[in-house]
């Protein structure tokens, strides 16, 4: 495995991590 694909899998991972953290804590959302 790449350095690319080693930092893209673990973006992906922090970004699916803000997603449930997002949709778990309503008060998060800025509307």
């Amino acid at each position: 495995m790449s350095d690319m694909e080693k930092s893209e899998k673990s973006l992906n991972m922090a970004f699916e991590r803000v997603i449930y953290i997002y949709t778990t804590n309503p008060s998060f959302s800025y509307r």
